[in-house]
């Protein structure tokens, strides 16, 4: 009788087994996002997702942070500060992410004038904040985001270009033609 009514219960619920309390840092889709810019030209975005997996709570004041940069050919890391970076499409360093939803923020971009010099977009107007990296090169990129009541989570991804402009973000790639 019990099984029957958990069973009857976790129906009812639309429970999921993947539900947690917590933010898991994903990659997006596509292989780069093409958004035009004042200059005329089309900057490449690389997006992270934010998945909320808590079910009934939202995460709130979530901010994404580039935290460290390791060059992958001499293993040193790159100096900076850690300051906020910029969700996709919005203006603010901090958002909501609803329940069971998502939230997307600009990992890196590159512009294809100057594909060998990747970019972050953060919420500062001190560049010590945002680390000069010039390829062709690799790096070892750790992202990490934080809520005030959802447990934050951090991942670390490759970032390739070589001297063909052909660029690797995590398990995606793409070919960045000057426009």
């Amino acid at each position: 009788m019990t099984r029957y009514i958990i069973r009857r219960c976790v129906k009812e619920e639309g429970w999921q087994s993947n539900w947690r309390n917590q933010l898991v840092l994903d990659q997006v889709d596509d292989s780069g996002v093409r958004v035009p810019q004042t200059t005329g030209r089309n900057a490449v975005y690389f997006h992270l997702k934010v998945i909320n997996r808590h079910e009934r709570v939202a995460a709130q004041n979530c901010y994404a942070y580039l935290r460290s940069v390791t060059n992958c050919a001499t293993n040193q890391p790159v100096q900076f500060e850690a300051a906020e970076l910029k969700w996709q499409g919005y203006t603010f360093p901090n958002v909501t992410i609803r329940p069971r939803s998502y939230r997307m923020f600009d990992a890196l971009w590159l512009d294809p004038a100057d594909p060998l010099h990747p970019r972050f977009k953060a919420h500062t107007d001190w560049m010590g904040c945002i680390p000069e990296l010039q390829g062709p090169g690799s790096w070892e990129l750790e992202y990490e985001v934080l809520s005030d009541n959802v447990p934050g989570t951090k991942t670390a991804l490759r970032f390739d270009v070589d001297s063909d402009r052909n660029v690797r973000f995590g398990c995606r790639r793409a070919q960045i033609d000057d426009e």
